[in-house]
């Protein structure tokens, strides 16, 4: 079963599709005649942001899922959260007596996810160690195009060279052409997939049960 936050990625996909569908070479009865490059970048931009927003999705998802565990088991909370919550009790102790420190654990976590603003794959990677504790996510993330290490390359120029140099410059790095962009939907529709899956997988084995 895939996670809620696959619902988020699905409906910014369709506006996608319905992007493409506009282009002048899909075959769509009443597509417009003309330069298709903005409405492409449009639709890489409009890609690049519904992957992000499942990350966010996702990694929030998550922790949720794990709370109780992390209740019962406090060596379960990420090193990264539990510096944060170490810290807080440098400055206050009455912060994290009691319940007082997965209060502050998932204040932390949630400032993580609303900062996150870059869906690359350090990053990426980086969050979900944060959060949950577990590293690397990404390296479990694999399909029949792809290895764990081209996956996590391509993911990286799609965010950071290709969504980069549209969002400021407005132009792309190479040509742009209807195949391309659909190449990258098809890449980022199986990305999600795999890592939905490679995600629940290491929660079930940090934490002893399946998030979704």
């Amino acid at each position: 079963m895939p996670s809620n936050a696959t619902l988020v990625f699905e409906k910014l996909e369709r506006d996608v599709d319905a992007l493409l569908t506009l282009h002048s070479g899909s075959g769509s009865p009443g597509r417009p005649k003309g330069n298709n490059a903005p409405l492409l970048r449009s639709a890489l931009v409009v890609l690049v942001t519904a992957w992000e927003n499942y990350v966010e999705q996702v990694v929030g998802e998550a922790v949720e899922q794990v709370v109780p565990a992390v209740s019962a088991d406090p060596s379960l909370l990420s090193p990264f959260l539990r510096a944060a919550v170490a810290s807080k009790a440098e400055r206050s102790v009455w912060a994290v007596i009691g319940d007082g420190w997965l209060d502050v654990a998932g204040k932390r976590v949630r400032h993580e996810i609303e900062t996150f603003n870059n869906a690359a794959s350090r990053q990426v990677n980086d969050l979900v160690t944060k959060a949950l504790g577990i590293e690397n996510v990404l390296d479990a993330v694999a399909w029949r195009q792809y290895d764990a290490g081209s996956a996590q390359a391509e993911l990286t120029s799609l965010v950071n060279e290709v969504r980069g140099e549209i969002v400021h410059r407005g132009t792309t790095p190479g040509s742009l052409d209807l195949d391309g962009v659909r190449s990258w939907r098809s890449f980022v529709n199986n990305l999600v997939a795999r890592f939905d899956a490679a995600l629940a997988e290491a929660v079930a084995e940090r934490y002893g049960f399946r998030p979704w």
